[in-house]
């Protein structure tokens, strides 16, 4: 591996919860045992828009095409099954920061400014990755491909790793 470029790396407690009151009930909901598989097979359109305009700064860039897409998509067989289980597994990506020194590669870590991370955990993230570097998108929520496609394919792209 040459390079790892990672935007906004999920490994933190209360992530998506962080997005709006709506994206913290669904999520602790799934995460449920008993009652996480009623709560994922209750997930609809307006309810996704509201979790996923929770990780924009500008919700009006979660486009209603790529919204219906979303929808299509998590309507295949055992799709709700393995969300809840993305859901259910947050510690393991959270616990997997301990393996971060064990990394050799250059990495590059994308943060929207306005990213559900806080500047502590993007802090810890740094200095846990011997010789990492960050990269900041101003005015950018936690999807910034959604929000900045071009600076985030300028920096894909970039032979440097950004």
């Amino acid at each position: 591996m040459r390079h790892v470029v990672a935007f906004n790396p999920y490994d933190y407690p209360k992530g998506v919860g962080r997005a709006n009151r709506v994206a913290s009930i669904y999520v602790a909901g799934a995460r449920l045992p008993a009652i996480g598989p009623v709560v994922t097979r209750m997930e609809n359109k307006p309810v996704l828009g509201i979790v996923l305009r929770g990780g924009l700064l500008d919700g009006s860039k979660l486009p209603e095409h790529y919204l219906a897409e979303l929808r299509r998509v998590g309507r295949r067989r055992g799709y709700l099954r393995v969300a809840r289980e993305v859901f259910r597994n947050v510690e393991s990506m959270i616990a997997a920061r301990a393996l971060y020194g064990r990394v050799t590669a250059p990495v590059t870590l994308i943060y929207g400014d306005h990213d559900w991370s806080r500047l502590p955990d993007r802090e810890a993230n740094l200095a846990l990755l011997r010789g990492a570097r960050s990269i900041s998108l101003a005015e950018t929520g936690h999807f910034a491909a959604l929000e900045q496609p071009a600076r985030v394919a300028e920096i894909l792209l970039d032979d440097h790793g950004a």
